[in-house]
């Protein structure tokens, strides 16, 4: 009898503290989100990056939106990613949530999602002040992970504003994405956002227009800083006709180690 006391003593005990286990692995938000906890290491999160699209401006007004990409290391269907976001980061901070889209697995093994928040519409005059807050959310298995930023969510923001951080792009696990891309008749204009990881740095576009059985290379140039040590860059490829497709990857070489935004393998096409 007291054998069988103590076996079920021990066993009461091991459930106890499977379950304290258990509570203390899951994932908690409250409020905004600035309360999720979670060790960075066993986060299935892997954030990429994110930035601000202004969409029009007429007048006075501007309309702008978010848009990034977030990898999961261990993505297990059915899932779910969120973004839960405010626009309202100075008032009473009204927040939503979008989900994000599915896209496919990047060669680093990664499940890649997209999001992009709906359009905002805003005057401002003579100042601007295109800003957003968020954090991602991501749901499998019955288990909810948070990536909050180390619970200050994460802030994007594209002012003018004097003393006000001018932060229109986020850079977390990616070194280099492409920012922006136009065809101007015979020419291809374009935008390039890194991590300004050393002063000595060269970035080039290597594209190709006949499915890579030759490629070329342009340079691109210093553009602009921003205050959180993400620098913008200018490229130009002329001489292409109008009715060729073009193939291409961004090449960025630092303290001789090269990142290559590639879109995730798939390369990007215009």
């Amino acid at each position: 009898m007291f054998k069988t006391r103590s076996s079920i003593a021990l066993m009461l005990v091991l459930v106890l503290m499977l379950a304290v286990n258990i509570v203390n692995a899951q994932e908690v938000k409250v409020g905004n989100g600035k309360d999720a906890k979670i060790e960075e290491d066993s986060n299935p999160i892997d954030f990429y990056y994110a930035k601000i699209n202004l969409l029009s401006e007429q007048g006075i007004s501007k309309t702008y939106n978010i848009s990034g990409y977030i990898g999961v290391k261990n993505n297990s269907f059915p899932t779910k990613v969120t973004i839960h976001y405010t626009y309202d980061i100075y008032g009473n901070s009204i927040w939503k949530d979008v989900d994000a889209k599915y896209m496919g697995v990047a060669p680093d093994g990664n499940h890649i999602w997209h999001f992009e928040t709906p359009k905002i519409t805003r005057d401002y005059y003579p100042y601007f002040n295109c800003d957003c807050q968020f954090a991602i959310k991501y749901e499998s298995n019955g288990q909810v992970y948070w990536d909050n930023n180390h619970q200050q969510n994460y802030l994007i923001k594209n002012t003018n504003v004097p003393g006000v951080n001018n932060i229109p792009i986020l850079l977390k696990r990616s070194r280099v994405i492409l920012d922006k891309v136009r065809r101007e008749n015979n020419t291809i204009v374009g935008s390039v956002a890194l991590k300004n990881l050393d002063y000595s740095k060269d970035i080039r576009i290597v594209y190709t227009l006949d499915n890579w059985q030759t490629s070329n290379t342009v340079s691109a140039n210093y553009n602009i800083s921003y205050d959180n040590n993400i620098e913008n860059w200018k490229f130009i490829i002329n001489n292409i006709p109008n009715d060729t497709k073009v193939k291409y990857y961004i090449d960025y070489k630092v303290n001789g180690i090269h990142y290559y935004d590639n879109n995730f393998g798939a390369n990007y096409k215009i």
